[in-house]
């Protein structure tokens, strides 16, 4: 999939990255279990499943990586909303063992093809304020 900054909303583009974020998982055997899930504290993008261990992942796009890459917005503030959000979301569903992932998609330009793609890089379990 091919995301396409022209006359869509921030959020349409968003919803694209988590498409491909969706995807990626999928491919690698995890289960989709929610996504958007909205708690008083703030929004978890994914939430999914694997070896029975949830994973609560924030998916970050950037048109460009000028100043920083997608991983990189995912400040000490936010960092904090996701763990609160997440413990509520553990609390409310009876969740014990989970981690915080992070799917980071930036444009990336082949040379030899001549048109633009993303780069995906998963990181996993990062650690939360």
């Amino acid at each position: 999939m091919k995301i396409v900054a022209t006359t869509q909303t921030t959020k349409d583009i968003g919803d694209q990255g988590e498409n491909l974020a969706c995807r990626l998982l999928q491919r690698r055997g995890y289960l989709i279990m929610d996504r958007n899930v909205r708690g008083r504290f703030g929004e978890i993008d994914i939430v999914a499943k694997k070896d029975e261990k949830y994973h609560f992942i924030e998916v970050r796009l950037r048109s460009n990586t000028t100043f920083g890459t997608p991983a990189e917005t995912v400040n000490a503030k936010k960092r904090l909303r996701l763990k609160k959000t997440i413990e509520y979301y553990c609390m409310t569903k009876g969740v014990t063992r989970w981690q915080c992932d992070i799917v980071d998609i930036q444009p990336f330009t082949s040379l030899q093809k001549k048109k633009t793609s993303h780069k995906i890089i998963f990181y996993k379990n990062i650690p939360l304020a």
